[in-house]
């Protein structure tokens, strides 16, 4: 079972999870816009469910379930699988959105470090949000 997360294997899962990804979707017509815009919304909406809903509605327990499985593969995968899919379909150097505009020459450890002040900033945001939920009067 911990074989399962050592490096070498954590590789070959991501470019077999990633691949096979890529050779279902690669003949689509527009496919990088339509997955780059799916990739974002979908950041957007949940990111927003963390911010904005309220701690006892489904759409925050949802939002929040949607944040731990990407810290969850973000950890196993070293990083985004769908931005490494991203990159398969464009075929050059592609940090995702928006890190690709955001910085005049991105590099891994710029993205990385962005990626995760984002994600320890809603997990921030979601504990305090739970905290003042079940505390305040």
């Amino acid at each position: 079972m911990l074989s399962f997360f050592t490096l070498e294997n954590r590789k070959r899962n991501t470019k077999l999870v990633c691949s096979k990804i890529y050779e279902e979707i690669k003949d689509i017509p527009y496919i990088f816009t339509y997955f780059v815009i799916g990739h974002v919304i979908f950041s957007i909406v949940f990111g927003f469910g963390i911010i904005f809903a309220k701690v006892d509605s489904l759409f925050f327990f949802l939002s929040l379930m949607v944040l731990y499985v990407q810290i969850l593969t973000n950890l196993y995968f070293n990083g985004c699988f769908l931005t490494k899919i991203e990159r398969q379909i464009i075929g050059k150097s592609w940090y995702g959105f928006p890190y690709t505009q955001i910085y005049k020459h991105p590099t891994t450890f710029k993205v990385n470090t962005t990626m995760w002040f984002n994600i320890i900033l809603m997990l921030l945001i979601s504990s305090l949000k739970i905290y003042y939920f079940y505390t305040s009067p």
